[in-house]
């Protein structure tokens, strides 16, 4: 009895062999490129999927020119250009206008011919949190969108051009001063 169990095991032992060679009770797609229900399913905790890319805090696009329409208009393109394509955080604002006089001489005197006043706006978009890599792509449409007669800088932000931003008020500045003068007690109250 123990020779026939040890026939009919090796026989059936010999079967399944011959199976397992031919794939028949192997699902044979696992061997082809298709993924497994588990793949991907474990990560290293030290694998970065997104490399790190340096980003500015902020960028002070200064724009200038003595055409207020163009200049107002080309703000507003760069303004929503940054805003709506490249969607970041930015802000405009206009800086305090500088005026200068230009003057024309007669020949060979001192004397004036005419005078001209130019004014010289200015318009500054500031874009926070910009990618190293936005930067080349986000100049590129500036500068082939730039009308004739604009000035266009492109700057890290300075605390001087937040001065001249502001306009002083020199209301307030006197009553600060006189303030000051009563608190000192060299003014009296009336």
């Amino acid at each position: 009895m123990l020779r026939s169990l040890h026939t009919s095991s090796f026989k059936y032992i010999s079967r399944f062999v011959c199976k397992i060679d031919t794939f028949e009770n192997v699902n044979s797609r696992r061997f082809v490129s298709n993924p497994s229900k588990w793949h991907g399913f474990w990560e290293p905790n030290d694998l970065k999927l997104e490399p790190d890319v340096p980003e500015y805090k902020a960028i002070h696009i200064q724009v200038k020119g003595y055409d207020f329409p163009v200049l107002e208009s080309y703000s507003k393109y760069i303004h929503q250009l940054v805003k709506n394509i490249f969607k970041l955080e930015s802000d405009l604002w206009a800086s305090p206008a500088r005026s200068t006089e230009a003057r024309t001489y007669h020949p060979r005197s001192s004397t004036i011919n005419e005078k001209y006043s130019l004014i010289k706006y200015d318009r500054t978009v500031m874009v926070e949190n910009v990618a190293t890599t936005t930067v080349p792509i986000l100049l590129h449409f500036i500068r082939k969108h730039c009308p004739e007669g604009v000035e266009v800088t492109v700057k890290e932000p300075n605390p001087e051009d937040d001065e001249y931003r502001y306009v002083p008020d020199y209301d307030v500045l006197g009553l600060q001063a006189e303030k000051e003068a009563l608190a000192s007690g060299k003014l009296r109250k009336k």
